[in-house]
């Protein structure tokens, strides 16, 4: 018998307020635990996407800074064009380098407060947290 359809009962039971004996209780400790254990991983999954598309990110404002210095070594454009060009190229690169490392402070705290282990983790993991919320500059002193 499945443990969800074993728990049918028990629920049934917890809605019209009857006591529940100490088998039943294990029980929805058991499933409780399970689902929170689940809803963890689900959120740990989730901040590392979120990393992930952080990292895409300032890589794509790299990639955007290059092209910047590739526009000038190109002699088939004029001084107007290649200006046009830099512009344009840096305000994209630029924001993207901010959203990408406004994406990823935080959850570098969140996730080395939830799995690093011992002194060491919890310290960079306070340090990334200062750093999201009052700037590198504070967090580094």
């Amino acid at each position: 018998m499945s443990k969800d359809v074993e728990m049918i009962p028990i629920l049934d039971k917890m809605k019209k307020g009857l006591q529940l004996t100490q088998e039943e209780l294990e029980k929805v400790r058991v499933k409780f635990g399970q689902v929170n254990k689940d809803a963890q991983t689900v959120f740990n999954t989730q901040q590392i996407v979120k990393f992930v598309a952080g990292i895409g990110q300032v890589a794509s404002g790299i990639n955007g800074l290059v092209n910047v210095t590739k526009v000038w070594k190109n002699e088939s454009l004029s001084t107007g064009e290649k200006l046009l060009q830099t512009f344009t190229g840096l305000s994209m690169s630029i924001g993207m380098f901010y959203s990408g490392f406004k994406s990823m402070l935080p959850i570098v705290g969140t996730l080395f407060s939830t799995v690093a282990v011992g002194t060491s983790g919890a310290t960079v993991g306070t340090i990334a947290q200062t750093a999201a919320t009052k700037g590198l500059s504070v967090a580094l002193a």
